[in-house]
């Protein structure tokens, strides 16, 4: 009998998760467009050389490069020459069998034409007042002005994408944010859940920082914490009979049973020792605030509280990966059996906003009155 034929070409549909790369990169949108059918590519003195795109996908990342995808090197050397000879800015990927995803996208990046392409996972800053440090897979420069960067990540298999609101916000830093999905052949990548988003809105409440007095006020309110003005309390509370030691604090309150005392009038060190040698707190305040996020710091710090400052970091970690920190100047108050309170004097964009809410984080406005 005689042989039989010999085994087709191995074809770019039929090996596992490269359809759905090519599939991924297209329905990224980082990908202008993909060639589907046969493609003619017109050579020297009328003639053309066809290609199928169903074996050897064309991919075309920039707008001056079309990547024909060789799976296997199966395409002859010859063949490959003239392809990437004549006109047209046809460029040969080889991809060698069994090659991971995350190689063969090394190659295509690298080929693509793009004007500079960073592995090196070195986290990308953007931003001024309120910065992101994004980390990605590739950092990948469209342009020679550092202006338009896409940063891409490559999506494992039942891991979560980047959340949707800081993909929003890096975009509006001119960084745009891809998610490509490690899927099985023929499974879909994963929608990502909508999440309830609404404007940033105009009546943020706010923190008053017009002077000492009325920050200490304003903070303590914020807190829910209950307080007394011009409280006269004694010191010793009758352990020696003749004589009393009075004090009047500008604002007294009791936390975990200790007795706490602010002070706006600098008394003197000595009776400072001799209020903490009873066991109460005391912490002099300057009535003139120069630095808001530093005094309520101190008020913080004075009430035994859990804060971040001076620029506290919000991350999405999806996937088990920090691969977006948000920076925002101000005071993050950390509380465990309620929301979190963060107080800035930052605008902050809906985006933000709304990334915040969504993890149980109150934003509060660091204002001066007048």
């Amino acid at each position: 009998p005689p042989p039989p034929p010999p085994p087709p070409p191995p074809s770019f549909q039929a090996e596992d998760g490269i359809r759905d790369l090519v599939l991924s990169l297209v329905g990224s949108e980082m990908c202008i467009r993909d060639r589907m059918g046969d493609i003619s590519i017109p050579l020297m003195e009328e003639s053309r050389i066809t290609i199928d795109t169903n074996t050897f996908p064309i991919l075309q990342l920039t707008s001056d490069k079309r990547l024909i995808m060789d799976y296997g090197g199966d395409l002859p050397k010859g063949l490959v020459d003239l392809v990437q000879f004549e006109p047209g800015n046809y460029e040969v990927v080889t991809l060698n069998e069994h090659e991971n995803m995350r190689s063969v996208l090394d190659k295509l990046f690298d080929a693509a034409g793009y004007f500079s392409v960073d592995k090196s996972r070195n986290s990308l800053v953007v931003g001024d007042q309120v910065q992101f440090e994004i980390s990605g897979d590739w950092i990948i420069y469209r342009d020679e002005f550092m202006e338009d960067i896409m940063v891409v990540n490559v999506i494992e298999k039942g891991a979560e994408p980047v959340d949707r609101q800081l993909k929003d916000s890096a975009d509006s830093f001119g960084v745009e944010m891809i998610d490509l999905y490690m899927t099985e052949e023929g499974e879909k990548p994963p929608v990502p859940e909508t999440v309830e988003t609404s404007d940033c809105p105009g009546d943020i409440p706010a923190i008053d920082v017009s002077n000492g007095k009325v920050l200490v006020d304003s903070l303590l309110d914020l807190l829910g914490q209950e307080y007394t003005k011009d409280y006269t309390l004694k010191l010793f509370q009758g352990q020696s009979e003749g004589f009393d030691v009075e004090v009047k604090a500008d604002r007294y309150f009791v936390q975990g049973g200790i007795r706490h005392i602010i002070d706006f009038r600098s008394i003197s060190k000595k009776l400072m020792d001799v209020i903490a040698k009873q066991g109460d707190r005391i912490l002099s305040m300057p009535v003139v605030v120069d630095n808001p996020s530093e005094s309520i710091v101190d008020v913080l710090r004075f009430m035994q509280l859990n804060y971040a400052a001076p620029r506290p970091g919000f991350f999405d970690a999806s996937g088990g990966k920090k691969r977006v920190g948000l920076f925002i100047p101000g005071v993050l108050i950390k509380r465990e059996k309620q929301e979190d309170i963060l107080l800035t004097a930052a605008p902050l964009k809906k985006e933000i906003y709304q990334f915040l809410t969504n993890h149980n984080v109150k934003i509060v406005s660091i204002e001066v009155s007048g």
